[in-house]
């Protein structure tokens, strides 16, 4: 890592979206991923989340997001849009055709993809169209190594993703591959904060839930998947 990286990284993953719901409803209905929007609990999410974030970090010093609408939609609520910075680095793992077409599509269209997704692992897996996790740790590396994230007493501010939200602790961190498949996936609208020690990065909170036990149980009962 480079010397002026920032003492502080606040981490986000973005309010739970249309495709995180049902994504083959949401393409049957012509919704891309990219621009998935908020459902209702995602917008209870992403208000309580930020919220949270302006009381904890009161000084934010930079604010980066993917090009997913989904992640721009937290910082803008917290009131961070001046200092908001779109990077295509950060943006979720592409699952390919996975993310384009319904899975029956895909079967039809790529023989063997199910299977050759089983045989690789899901981490090392390069969808048709995609990229493998170690793909996302690239760009990743990409964006820590550039020096553009601030200065060494800095703290920043990212509004991201699920599985590229475990693939920048790898990178941050230097943990193992075996530590990835050992976290849980981040929340809808969870909080992870890694602290500059020296030279090293550590996770000092991961996966931090604030909205929980503030919104109506009902809306709890689905289960979000990544996308």
């Amino acid at each position: 890592m480079r010397g002026n990286m920032p003492k502080r990284i606040v981490y986000t993953r973005h309010p739970e979206c249309a495709h995180n719901v049902d994504y083959e409803s949401a393409l049957r209905k012509g919704i891309v991923n990219r621009d998935s929007p908020l459902t209702a609990l995602g917008e209870l999410q992403c208000k309580i989340t930020a919220a949270y974030l302006r009381h904890e970090f009161p000084v934010i010093n930079a604010v980066f997001c993917s090009t997913y609408l989904r992640t721009r939609l937290m910082p803008i609520v917290a009131g961070f849009e001046s200092m908001l910075r779109v990077s295509a680095l950060l943006d979720e793992r592409n699952m390919g055709v996975w993310h384009t077409h319904p899975r029956a599509d895909v079967l039809q269209m790529h023989p063997g993809e199910e299977e050759r997704h089983k045989a690789a692992g899901y981490y090392a897996y390069e969808a048709s169209g995609g990229e493998s996790c170690i793909g996302v740790e690239r760009r990743h590396t990409e964006l820590l190594t550039s020096g553009v994230l601030g200065g060494s007493d800095d703290t920043v501010y990212i509004s991201g993703h699920g599985i590229a939200g475990r693939c920048f602790r790898r990178v941050l961190t230097g943990a193992s591959v075996a530590d990835w498949h050992s976290w849980e996936g981040l929340k809808n609208g969870s909080v992870t904060v890694y602290e500059r020690q020296g030279s090293v990065y550590v996770c000092t909170s991961y996966n931090l839930v604030p909205w929980e036990g503030m919104i109506d149980p009902a809306l709890l009962k689905r289960k979000s998947v990544e996308a």
